[in-house]
């Protein structure tokens, strides 16, 4: 028996319904229900949680959408009531959280999603890299930054409808035994029909990076110019009064001094420097020490309205932890022998070739081969390492392979979203291996299932979709949050009639 159930109570499903699964939107089910004999003390409320039993087991967890009552003609009529459900996926895009640090990948994913398992949720597979990653996300939603970790890390997620949680690397997930082989000669039960199809993929062997900004070493010796490296500044002597505007910003902020530390294949940095000014007479410094784990600003930078300090830093009306310049207050007119920074930020374009796509496409899509699409960072800050494999995670094969397939049954061999389907079968242009992205499972007179399956590219090209939406923020937000509690106040007025007499 198929019953759906919510605040304890029972109810008959009627007709026929249909429950959809899918690990790339917010599907809709449509449920109708014998609501006869009940009251309006027992309808459901926006998002309230319902399952649907079989028997013994909840088979589905889903959230109420909205509902629609029939057309109300007597008081001891039949009433049916049309539930219309929301996946668990729908948690993710009301859910909003703040992460902003240095963290594990591993444990980035855990802060993100526990909201959601604080209401139940588990995690149950978490197949992704080993090693850190700086992120900074002020009161997002869980879908909002699990689709930006997808693009920069090539991941992909999904709650089924257990509210059981999956991350997985791509690579990981492709790189499943299949559950299933499907061939010409093979004779699989319940199998109604193959449906394939090819979706147009956003494909580029050549893609070309604009508006990136990427970390640099700055340097400036007086005494040693072929030392020198894309100095800060052009003036060399200084006198009280002078302000300087950077060529580049530099980022001083601590999280960035050990992100280069921890990138850099140089072991022979003792400190990490954000920023050295040193003079005739002055040396002012900030910078992380590894051996201490020591953040240090020497005593005398200061900051925009300070008046007290040698040198007066100008922050970026936006990020603060970003430096464009400095006032120097000193009394004395110093020459500069040092400047230098490990942190400084330029606007970098940038190229990457597949040079052996390119060749297996000559004389095919065109006489030279080279398709290109460009990609704008919207000015986000990269180490090389961090540009690099986000816009090799870009890249996708050209095939006129079929990509999508949809397979009908009438068996139920309890596929899961996210398995792996491998197909041969040429004589329906359809090769190779498949995730399950869908399932649309129907009950009439006879349960039927419909399950589409896409590869890897097209896979990917759904992760594209949303990395061009992503911009820099700002590392000082979460100073900036206000909370506040509504609480509803109701003034009880009470008139007393008095007649005379």
């Amino acid at each position: 028996m198929i019953r759906l159930e919510y605040n304890e109570k029972y109810f008959k499903i009627l007709n026929g319904f249909s429950l959809n699964t899918s690990s790339r939107q917010v599907s809709f089910s449509d449920v109708v229900i014998d609501f006869t004999g009940y009251t309006i003390e027992d309808l459901p409320i926006n998002f309230q949680e319902v399952h649907i039993w079989k028997d013994d087991e909840i088979i589905y967890t889903g959230y109420i959408n909205s509902f629609d009552l029939p057309k109300m003609k007597n008081q001891q009529q039949f009433i049916e009531l049309s539930i219309n459900l929301l996946s668990p996926m729908q948690m993710a895009t009301n859910k909003v959280v703040t992460v902003i640090g240095t963290y594990q990948l591993k444990a980035i994913v855990n802060k993100i999603f526990e909201p959601m398992i604080q209401d139940g949720y588990v995690i149950k597979e978490l197949n992704i890299r080993d090693g850190q990653k700086t992120v900074s996300f002020l009161l997002q939603t869980i879908e909002y930054i699990m689709n930006a970790l997808s693009h920069s890390e090539n991941l992909w997620w999904f709650i089924n409808e257990k509210k059981e949680i999956f991350v997985n690397s791509i690579d990981y997930q492709f790189g499943l035994d299949p559950v299933m082989q499907i061939t010409h000669d093979t004779k699989i039960e319940g199998l109604l029909s193959v449906i394939p199809s090819v979706e147009a993929v956003n494909y580029a062997n050549v893609i070309n990076v604009k508006n990136a900004r990427v970390y640099f070493d700055s340097a400036y010796y007086s005494y040693d110019p072929e030392e020198n490296k894309k100095p800060l500044t052009m003036a060399t002597t200084l006198k009280n009064g002078d302000t300087i505007d950077f060529i580049y910003p530099v980022d001083i902020s601590e999280d960035a001094l050990k992100r280069k530390l921890a990138s850099s294949d140089n072991y022979a940095y003792t400190n990490m420097t954000a920023i050295q000014i040193s003079t005739t007479n002055h040396t002012a410094m900030i910078y992380y020490n590894p051996n201490t784990d020591e953040y240090v600003i020497s005593n005398n930078i200061g900051f925009d309205d300070e008046s007290n300090k040698t040198f007066i830093f100008k922050r970026d009306s936006f990020f603060s932890n970003l430096i464009t310049g400095f006032t120097y207050k000193g009394n004395s007119t110093e020459t500069i022998t040092v400047l230098l920074s490990n942190t400084a930020l330029e606007y970098r374009r940038m190229k990457l070739i597949d040079s052996l796509e390119i060749n297996r496409n000559k004389g095919k899509i065109s006489t030279s081969g080279i398709i290109e699409k460009t990609i704008d960072m919207n000015n986000r800050w990269f180490f090389d390492n961090e540009l690099i494999d986000e816009v090799r995670s870009m890249m996708s094969i050209n095939s006129n392979q079929t990509n999508i397939v949809k397979l009908e049954l009438d068996v139920d061999y309890n596929l899961q979203i996210g398995d792996i389907i491998r197909l041969d079968l040429p004589n329906f242009f359809t090769k190779g291996d498949f995730i399950i992205t869908d399932i649309n499972y129907s009950k009439s007179n006879v349960e039927n299932w419909i399950i589409t399956l896409r590869s890897s590219d097209v896979l990917e090209n759904y992760i594209d979709l949303f990395r061009e939406k992503q911009e820099q923020e700002t590392n000082e937000q979460e100073y900036s949050i206000m909370l506040s509690e509504y609480i509803e106040e109701k003034v009880n007025e009470i008139h007393e009639v008095v007649q005379d007499g």
